[in-house]
């Protein structure tokens, strides 16, 4: 049978010298004339004595075996506490009562001594040292599951980073679709058709991190684009009246595609053709579709790789929509204002043919 380690057995002397205090100190009935005939006088303060040599045993044992575990050393220092305050007030409690009281009192002392004991000799073996016939492997996995406070600051550290970076994206996705929503208020007043564009390019330029936004529409019998309206701090990079072929560049392939196109490096897209002065390296351009015609092409940059995300593509590709609902509003009044003064000049006709080439060319226009 191998023998405890020496501190165990200090634990359990410093159990036993306390019981033997407590003892002395209320004297149950049962042991009474034991105790009598070796602490005849003085019992008190043997008994005392007694109680604080254990004390004093108990805490030297706990600081050298915790000394460098803050958890172990307080919950063993909640323990020793717990039994000085108990002995204490029912020494005080049952000062005076008789002596089968007192045995009472005494029992229930033992009991909270006996707990405290055992509770230190836990931590002791929990949370001592590994045990000597540990091999190597169990070694390693003991010490892979040991507490690491600088590893749990750390996570606690990238959780509240994580957290923020949530914070701040939904913040930034409410102010887009606040903006997105004054827009659409904007552009159901009748405007005219550059004049939406300008208020389009603005929010978005608000809306996204970027450099500039420009948004261009078919010329010349849609064989080219020109720039309808920009903005951003970089808009100034933009020449006056730029044109540009519609089958070439990243605005060709999203005029050929119909669909938006998101790039986050440019300098890896053959496609892109940069502006002189440019530095252009992440790109979002949508389509204005008009039953699957392009009626327009949205560039929004970015200086920044990387800068765009599937939310920012969501809120270019409603802006888009918004816009061309409001040039569809502003070409059906334009129409009907058209057809009304055609009415009204087909009444003042007399010759029906003229009256029928009249109707002819308002019939041709788009």
């Amino acid at each position: 049978m191998s023998r405890l380690p020496f501190k165990k057995t200090l634990l359990i002397a410093a159990g036993f010298m306390s019981l033997l205090a407590q003892s002395i100190l209320l004297t149950p009935k049962s042991l009474g004339f034991v105790l009598q005939s070796f602490f005849s006088r003085g019992k008190v303060a043997i008994g005392v004595a007694l109680f604080v040599s254990a004390m004093m045993l108990f805490i030297v044992i706990i600081s050298r075996q915790f000394a460098k575990k803050r958890l172990g050393w307080r919950a063993n220092g909640i323990l020793l506490l717990t039994q000085v305050l108990t002995v204490i007030g029912i020494y005080l409690l049952l000062d005076g009562f008789p002596p089968r009281d007192r045995e009472a009192g005494f029992l229930l002392s033992s009991l909270v001594t006996i707990l405290t004991t055992y509770g230190i000799f836990t931590q002791t073996i929990h949370l001592g040292a590994p045990p000597p016939q540990l091999v190597e492997g169990e070694k390693n996995l003991s010490a892979d599951f040991r507490f690491d406070p600088d590893t749990s600051v750390n996570a606690l550290r990238e959780q509240i980073e994580s957290l923020t970076r949530q914070l701040n994206a939904e913040r930034h996705r409410n102010t887009q679709l606040m903006l997105l929503n004054e827009l659409s208020q904007q552009l159901e007043a009748e405007l005219d058709p550059p004049v939406a564009a300008q208020l389009a390019v603005n929010t978005l330029g608000h809306a996204m991190d970027c450099s500039f936004v420009a948004l261009m529409t078919p010329e010349d019998r849609g064989e080219e684009y020109v720039v309808l309206a920009a903005a951003g701090r970089a808009a100034g990079i933009i020449p006056p009246g730029h044109r540009q072929n519609v089958s070439s560049g990243l605005a060709g392939r999203t005029n050929r595609l119909k669909k938006t196109q998101l790039v986050n490096d440019t300098e890896m897209d053959a496609d892109f053709i940069s502006l002189d002065h440019e530095k252009t390296l992440a790109i979002i351009s949508v389509p204005i579709l008009q039953h699957g015609h392009a009626k327009g092409i949205l560039e929004i940059c970015s200086d920044k790789k990387y800068a765009f995300s599937s939310l920012d593509v969501a809120i270019a590709e409603g802006i888009a929509s918004e816009l061309m609902r409001a040039w569809e509003r502003s070409s059906y009044r334009q129409r009907l204002t058209e057809l009304i003064q055609a009415g009204i000049s087909l009444t003042t006709l007399l010759d029906p043919q003229a009256a029928v080439q009249e109707v002819a060319v308002i019939a041709q226009d788009p």
